[in-house]
């Protein structure tokens, strides 16, 4: 009885830091959002951070739990290292692992509904078709509006932008970009613009735009976006995802732009 009971402790005694450290995992990821929602007016600051540096952070974390708790993982199966730093390092690289696993899992039970199977088809599917989609060209000299859509990726906290440009004469849109509203995310559209020897491009008053756009084919008067703001409120109205009050945003940048993708040249 002794021996079960012991046993049973130090099952529970591994257990407890795997938990700890599931949910550790996730106010760490609730830390990079407020700090990413910090950052974003910062110039060449990462939309996401790196998988390494998040495991990075919670390897740290498991490392010092295990030193503080004396967790050993390899002397219940009698397996000895020279330096005793090296079983706590061990045990914390199992641990992080296994604090990952737990946190994937608590994220699947949110938003995997009952059929398994029908959601990763549908994902997959959704990702393929986006992949064989290719950008139209877009020709020379044309006059084009360029404005933002403001979305959610992830969290409503984590604010995203899609900016894009709008053919004036067609309403065919030409080139999109997902990311932060800065210098960085805008240029790629400027630029291909710039490329096309566009006549004329309309814009918003926003300060980014006057050091993109040479001001020769730069107006940012109002009332000459009208086309492109109608087409956020066609954007908003066709795709849930995009809606300002909703709980249907993506997920991923990927599944954004992927859907995006579809819409304007599908």
């Amino acid at each position: 009885m002794t021996t079960s009971i012991g046993a049973v402790e130090q099952v529970v005694s591994l257990i407890i830091p795997f938990i700890a450290l599931a949910f550790l995992s996730v106010m760490i990821d609730k830390l990079v959002l407020v700090l990413e929602n910090i950052s974003e007016k910062i110039p060449h600051f990462p939309d996401e951070f790196p998988w390494w540096l998040n495991y990075f952070i919670v390897l740290s974390i498991a490392y010092y739990i295990v030193w503080q708790g004396n967790y050993d993982f390899w002397a219940y199966l009698n397996v000895n290292f020279n330096y005793m730093w090296q079983g706590y390092l061990m045990t914390a690289l199992i641990l992080s692992g296994g604090s990952a696993l737990i946190k994937v899992s608590f994220s699947l039970v949110d938003i995997i509904p009952v059929s398994i199977s029908g959601v990763t088809t549908t994902i997959r599917r959704i990702l393929m078709i986006s992949r064989e989609i290719k950008r139209p060209s877009i020709v020379r000299g044309k006059i084009y509006e360029v404005d933002e859509l403001c979305t959610y990726i992830g969290h409503k906290n984590r604010k995203r932008w899609v900016a894009y440009s709008l053919r004036k004469d067609t309403k065919e849109v030409v080139n999109f970009a997902v990311g932060t509203r800065t210098k960085r995310t805008l240029k790629q559209i400027v630029n291909s613009l710039l490329l096309s020897e566009a006549k004329t491009i309309y814009t918003d008053k926003l300060n980014i735009y006057k050091s993109l756009i040479p001001e020769e084919i730069h107006c940012n008067k109002q009332y000459r976006i009208n086309h492109i703001e109608r087409k956020n409120l066609t954007l908003r109205t066709h795709l849930k995802r995009l809606n300002r009050k909703t709980i249907c945003f993506s997920k991923s940048m990927v599944m954004l732009t992927a859907c995006l993708k579809i819409y304007f040249w599908g």
